[in-house]
């Protein structure tokens, strides 16, 4: 997680960023809405992923 500004309000957000399957974009987007209902959230698709990550 990291930090970042409003694009309106210029107020301190949190920012989080996920690399997810399409088949789990439909599960994040509800429980971020379950946390946040005025949440911004971007999808877009990753062309490439390389490092060390967990696949369970």
């Amino acid at each position: 997680m990291t930090e970042g500004y409003g694009g309106y309000t210029k107020e301190k957000k949190h920012i989080l960023m996920m690399v997810v399957t399409r088949y789990e974009t439909t599960q994040i987007k509800k429980i971020v809405r379950n946390h946040d209902e005025q949440a911004f959230i971007n999808i877009y698709e990753t062309v490439e992923v390389d490092g060390v990550f967990a696949k369970n």
